[in-house]
């Protein structure tokens, strides 16, 4: 297994600003002492069901055909409220990019009739382009245009 990336689940959009905050925390304790340096937080996941039955295994269809899996080894959070999840993929499976997350995501939890739909925050590193931003997230929303919205930005 390899470290893939982080996710982050939260139960309602009503919770994001307390999710955030505490994951700034909780990223920034990490970092300072070694852990999950080298690990990108890849997205915000906001469903009630995602709190309440975290998957231990997101599968996804790269767009080569490969089929891609992705075990949730490592929880930590606030339990029921939000979750901040450590992925890690097989050697042999394709790399985990945020539209293989997305697709994983609106798999496992099946959004077709929700109401309110889940929510999905792509996330990027501060310091990422600008045109690189703005090109994955229209990516995304053409394929996911009723789960995607605005892109956040986190500064490791």
């Amino acid at each position: 297994m390899s470290a893939a990336g982080l996710l982050v689940l939260v139960r309602s959009a009503a919770d994001l600003p307390r999710a955030c905050a505490e994951l700034s925390g909780l990223l920034a304790l990490q970092r300072r002492h070694g852990a999950a340096a080298q690990e990108a937080l890849l997205g915000l996941w906001v469903d009630p069901r995602g709190v309440e039955r975290i998957p231990g295994e997101l599968r996804w269809r790269a767009r080569d055909g490969r089929r891609g899996a992705a075990c949730i080894l490592e929880t930590a959070g606030v339990e029921g409220i939000w979750m901040l999840c450590r992925l890690d993929v097989p050697e042999a499976s394709p790399a985990l990019s945020r539209h293989a997350l997305l697709q994983s995501l609106a798999t496992a939890f099946q959004p077709v009739d929700t109401d309110p739909l889940p929510a999905f925050f792509p996330v990027f590193r501060l310091d990422a382009p600008a045109s690189e931003v703005q090109a994955e997230a229209r990516r995304l929303v053409t394929e996911h245009a009723a789960l995607v919205h605005a892109p956040l930005l986190h500064d490791p």
